[in-house]
């Protein structure tokens, strides 16, 4: 079972492929937005193992409960902690430096990292232990490599010979899914320092485009650029990290997407007018969060404009690099993170003395895990198939 929020969550839509060919039993989609978004990516991926399931449903509580193998991206009826039996993956969507907070009610087996920054961070976060976290990158990252095609494009309005540079700035006025709202800053959209952000993002060869937060409340066209919606990427069947893997720099703060570009060896770089504000109100996991940015940071419209011009005249400039704060990040490898994690789960569940679930082969070497846990007797009772 897997379940994400929102629907098309790039976690749960990377893996899924590679479910379907590793696992054989039936597998079933918890969705709590509109179904028919959910069953459109299944018949237009041909994935018919794949049944949706509307949340607010009992046989969604019955899943969840009963399942041999749950995947969620943002916890799912997760409040007790998983019986041995059962393998529940919390995904969740993406690593950074913001700070995770009402985690309690979210307990999984094994909690998934993109990051060695935050593979600590997550054990004592989610309540697990360290060599439970997984590094394996996040299964959204296959999208990176796949480079949008000329009808993409077309769809999006956006030119393939531009240089194009991805705004995705996280949500200073949000609102979830429950219609709760809350204020961690001032709107960015009303800044005065980006009155001329228009003048200086009018350029040949130059296309900067915004891409809100899911739950950001901002209007950001009224700063005059271009912006791109969900709606706007599903209509045009083009996935968030498509287009990350199709850019060629990128603008973001506490956003976990800029953790994921990393692998990608582009420039970042980090508009951050109020991160003392962010401090206070949203909080997060790092002492300094400036020291371990692994590019510009970005502090008005003048050094925007620096870091525009820099990456339209060479978007591989050395000075544009901070490779010390890459290394330090530890951004895991990209490409078939869902395989790697599928197979780091079968040598998991070997070494917890349970069936592997996706198909791997034993491994030839001996296990990663601690002899202590390799030490027990296998427990052959059978898990629950939830089919």
């Amino acid at each position: 079972m897997v379940h994400s929020w929102p629907t098309l969550e790039g976690n749960v839509v990377e893996l899924l492929p590679d479910l379907v060919r590793r696992y054989r039993g039936r597998l079933f989609w918890i969705v709590g937005g509109d179904p028919a978004i959910a069953r459109h990516h299944v018949a237009r991926h041909s994935l018919p193992q794949v049944e949706v399931v509307p949340k607010k449903s009992l046989r969604a509580i019955w899943l969840a409960l009963t399942a041999e193998v749950t995947f969620f991206t943002h916890g799912f009826f997760t409040a007790v902690t998983p019986p041995r039996s059962r393998l529940v993956v919390n995904l969740w969507h993406g690593d950074g430096p913001k700070e995770t907070t009402h985690a309690g009610d979210v307990r999984s087996t094994v909690v998934v990292t993109g990051a060695r920054m935050w593979q600590r961070y997550k054990a004592e976060t989610f309540g697990v232990r360290e060599q439970d976290v997984a590094w394996t990158g996040n299964p959204r990252t296959n999208a990176l490599l796949r480079r949008m095609t000329d009808e993409q494009w077309a769809r999006l309005g956006l030119d393939p010979s531009d240089r194009l540079v991805l705004w995705l700035p996280t949500y200073r006025v949000g609102r979830n899914a429950e219609g709760l709202v809350w204020e961690d800053g001032e709107p960015l959209s009303t800044r005065s320092d980006l009155r001329d952000l228009r003048e200086v993002v009018s350029r040949p060869g130059l296309s900067l485009v915004v891409k809100p937060h899911p739950m950001d409340r901002d209007d950001y066209a009224r700063l005059g650029i271009r912006v791109l919606t969900e709606g706007d990427l599903r209509d045009a069947d083009v996935a968030l990290y498509e287009l990350l893997g199709s850019s060629t720099a990128m603008i973001s703060d506490t956003s976990s997407a800029w953790v994921d570009y990393l692998a990608l060896n582009r420039p970042v770089a980090f508009y951050l007018p109020d991160v003392d504000r962010l401090a206070s109100t949203r909080g997060f996991n790092v002492p300094d969060l400036l020291t371990i940015l692994p590019g510009p940071v970005l502090r008005d419209v003048r050094d925007i404009r620096i870091f525009l011009e820099a990456v339209t005249r060479d978007p591989v400039d050395p000075a544009l690099d901070r490779p010390a704060e890459r290394r330090r990040i530890g951004t895991a490898p990209v490409g078939d993170a869902p395989n790697r994690l599928l197979d780091w789960l079968d040598v998991y569940q070997r070494d917890r003395g349970r069936h592997p679930l996706f198909g791997s082969a034993a491994p030839d070497r001996p296990s990663h895990r601690s002899p202590a846990r390799r030490g027990r007797r296998p427990s052959h009772r059978a898990a629950p198939s939830g089919r």
